[in-house]
């Protein structure tokens, strides 16, 4: 999809990494459930670093409210696992033209 991914094991490596490509960095993809840190505190954790990163939320199990919770806090989009890349293509298609659109 031509884009640069750069990938961390857990939440705590992932905080790094971010700080590290700050500038970088404007798409994250953040599963809700991995080792180290909660996705939900690596979301508000990245937002406090950059509060205009756009943040895909992934997760095996879909929980309404929590979902609505974060795309009211600025989540740009929630992808339920499994996904398909043109699945994860779509939505960042969509989030890419909704930027757009901002500017």
């Amino acid at each position: 999809m031509s884009y640069e991914v750069i990938t961390a094991s857990d939440g705590f490596e992932a905080i790094e990494i971010f700080k590290q490509n700050i500038d970088r960095i404007t798409i994250a993809l953040v599963d809700l459930i991995m080792p180290g840190i909660s996705g939900l505190d690596l979301f508000h954790e990245l937002k406090k670093l950059k509060p205009d990163i756009q943040i895909i939320l992934s997760s095996g199990f879909s929980n309404e409210d929590t979902m609505k919770d974060l795309l009211d806090a600025g989540a740009a989009g929630f992808i339920l696992k499994p996904y398909s890349a043109g699945e994860l293509s779509s939505l960042l298609e969509k989030i890419e033209i909704k930027n757009a659109g901002a500017l």
